[in-house]
C-alpha cells in the first residue's frame, strides 16, 4: 500500500534535486522501484505518455501517479 506522505517526500525530494522535466527520473525510478510501487513497464508506459504528450516535458509523474494507484 502507498502511503500518501511518503510519496509526497519522495516526490518533493526529486522536485529539489532537479532543474528539468526528466531531472528527476532517475530519484523517482530508483525510490518507486526499490519500494515494489512501480514496475519497469509503469515506469516506459508513463515516459512514452509524457513524451507524446503537449506540454511540459514532466508530465510523465502524472501518468505515473495514475498507472500506480489510479
Amino acid at each position: 500500500m502507498i502511503h500518501p506522505l511518503e510519496l509526497f517526500w519522495i516526490m518533493f525530494k526529486a522536485a529539489l534535486l532537479s532543474t528539468t522535466g526528466t531531472g528527476n527520473l532517475p530519484i523517482v525510478h530508483q525510490d518507486l522501484l526499490s519500494r515494489g510501487w512501480a514496475t519497469e513497464r509503469q515506469f516506459g508506459e508513463s515516459l512514452a505518455i509524457g513524451q507524446i504528450s503537449p506540454g511540459p516535458s514532466g508530465l510523465w509523474v502524472i501518468s505515473l501517479a495514475y498507472l500506480v494507484d489510479g
